[in-house]
């Protein structure tokens, strides 16, 4: 972001919404830019833990090998397979089989259908 945007988006900010924390912004892009680019995760990690880095000001670049959670791959627009219990894990889970987040009261309320599937490519050679 330029350094004049920035300093009129913060002063505006501040202006209309004081003493709040400043939203953690995303885009797609073809290259990382000035953001630390997120080393490729090794077994499960999930994306929130990332994003408490970005909060303390932090500007990170991630791609498609260094989000390993389903969820954040596909908040971020990277391809996923959605299964049939994608509804359950946003909910209340399946009992022994499926440990739900609870972000969503019910399967039913979870919507398949709400989002558009991921559209953001990954870097050449990942996936």
């Amino acid at each position: 972001m330029g350094a004049g945007l920035k300093e009129t988006f913060e002063r505006l900010w501040q202006e209309h919404f004081p003493g709040a924390e400043l939203p953690i912004c995303c885009w797609h892009a073809d290259a990382p830019g000035d953001a630390e680019a997120v080393k490729p995760a090794t077994g499960h990690r999930c994306v929130i833990a990332d994003l408490a880095r970005v909060r303390r000001g932090a500007s990170l670049a991630f791609d498609a090998a260094a989000v390993s959670c389903f969820g954040g791959r596909k908040c971020f627009g990277f391809p996923v397979e959605m299964g049939e219990d994608f509804p359950y894990f946003l909910s209340y889970g399946i009992p022994g089989k499926l440990e739900g987040e609870r972000y969503k009261k019910t399967p039913s309320s979870s919507a398949n259908g709400s989002r558009p599937p991921g559209r953001s490519p990954p870097r050449p050679g990942l996936s």
